[in-house]
């Protein structure tokens, strides 16, 4: 999406991941070896996250899925 000029922004609870994404644009536990675009960035303030936005996409790692869904 970022490719695409779009805005890919990432909603965690957790403040370390998103200090991870957001100065080295990457999510070594979830994502190991994967280093997100330099536009992508993170947020714990879920509000901050979906104002203005026109799409949001619930996105988690397949091992993740089950404990997401609880």
């Amino acid at each position: 999406l970022t490719s695409k000029g779009q805005d890919v922004d990432i909603w965690s609870i957790d403040p370390h991941e998103v200090e991870l994404i957001n100065t080295r644009h990457e999510q070594t536990e979830k994502l190991p070896g994967t280093i997100l675009p330099e536009k992508t960035k993170a947020s714990t303030d879920l509000q901050e996250i979906i104002t203005g936005k026109d799409l949001l996409v619930l996105a988690v790692p397949s091992k993740f899925t089950r404990s997401t869904a609880r």
